[in-house]
């Protein structure tokens, strides 16, 4: 089978991109003859979502490489990373249009596969929706949880065209590290906390809103120290120094910037939760790796967030109230801290064994594919 992998690849380092990182070497395994075109528009990821000229002619040259893909190798499936939230979604649009356009030469008729890893925005212009309609219809859908699907049905989608394969991740620990990491970190319950956000510092993943969290909950006690784990630009940067220097945090709220692996590893072996406070999520790997950790989750009611970690592995905060969400994620976040024990994080690590490893993604897939 001939597949044209039109998907976000790294670089940039971000969700979707890992995940078509994982579904190419998962194509190649499988025998496929495929061809990859890296449909991201933005080397970094604080570029994503603006326009440029330069955007402009990666679409363009994205769409020769299409053409000349139809002519040369003749796909029997096109697999398709779209936008369905922002200026995105042209590019898209143009890509979906050429592949209808060239289905009617006869050369090659393949089936597209729209693999989706955002939120819809719903609100957004007529056009965009029209667009976001065009680039769905008569498509396979692939999304990662079940709760995904009721947004994407008010663009037409309906349910018969989806499949749900949650993501894989490889675990930050080796069970034999995980068990060590955990009586160190549960053999005194006077150890002071450490609370982890771990994504890019940019305002619309709720940084902000987590520095306003750390202020709350230090209202209410001293032992916890507050981590910030992402890439950070300039400007972000001082907000942020800004922020602990006037609320007089700078004991209790550290700055990592972008981390590494083995940074990573480190910081979530001595979290005792991580919070995700963004604005608007699908489906975030970082959770599926806190779990892997053993390390409760609290974040933002958006997305599928609700639907993974429930009550038994976090909690999630409603946004209707701005200034009650601070309150109330700041309480449930030491409510939760206060509750979690080494036995918790043992279950939690049984769950991301259950749903989230990279062989049980691979059966899935395989299954999926085969049946486009």
């Amino acid at each position: 089978m001939n597949v044209l992998f039109l998907g976000h690849r790294t670089p940039p380092r971000h969700g979707a991109a890992l995940v078509g990182d994982f579904v190419y070497a998962l194509l190649v395994k499988f025998g496929y003859n495929v061809r990859c075109s890296n449909v991201s528009l933005s080397d970094e990821v604080a570029d994503i979502g603006g326009f440029s000229i330069k955007k402009v002619l990666k679409i363009f040259v994205l769409s020769i490489g299409l053409i000349r893909s139809f002519y040369s190798a003749s796909p029997d499936v096109v697999y398709l990373t779209p936008s369905v939230a922002g200026a995105a979604i042209l590019r898209d649009f143009v890509l979906v249009f050429l592949i209808k356009a060239l289905s009617f030469s006869g050369r090659s008729k393949p089936k597209v596969v729209c693999h989706i890893h955002m939120r819809p925005n719903l609100i957004s212009s007529w056009l965009v929706q029209r667009m976001c309609k065009f680039v769905l219809n008569e498509s396979r859908i692939l999304v990662a949880d079940k709760s995904l699907i009721s947004d994407l049905k008010k663009l037409g989608v309906q349910e018969i065209q989806c499949s749900v394969i949650p993501y894989a991740v490889s675990p930050l620990l080796s069970e034999e590290k995980f068990e060590r990491v955990l009586r160190e970190k549960y053999k005194s319950a006077d150890q002071p906390k450490n609370v982890l956000y771990m994504a890019h510092m940019l305002p619309s993943k709720g940084y902000r809103r987590a520095l306003e969290i750390a202020k709350e909950c230090l209202k209410a006690r001293k032992d916890i120290v507050f981590h910030f784990a992402g890439a950070v630009d300039e400007v972000e940067r001082a907000f942020f120094q800004n922020y602990i220097d006037t609320h007089s945090l700078s004991e209790y709220v550290r700055i990592h910037g972008r981390v590494d692996d083995d940074e990573k590893e480190s910081l979530f072996s001595k979290a005792h939760a991580m919070i995700l406070p963004s604005y608007s999520e699908a489906y975030p790997l970082t959770i599926p790796e806190s779990l892997s950790a053993g390390v409760p989750v609290i974040g933002t009611n958006t997305g599928a967030i609700d639907s993974i970690i429930g009550k038994q592995f976090g909690r999630t905060i409603d946004q209707e109230d701005e200034c009650a969400y601070v309150k109330d994620f700041a309480k449930s976040l030491l409510f939760i801290m206060d509750i979690w024990g080494l036995e918790n994080s043992l279950v939690a690590r049984e769950y991301y064994e259950s749903n989230w490893t990279r062989s049980i993604f691979e059966a899935r897939f395989q299954k999926f594919i085969k049946s486009v």
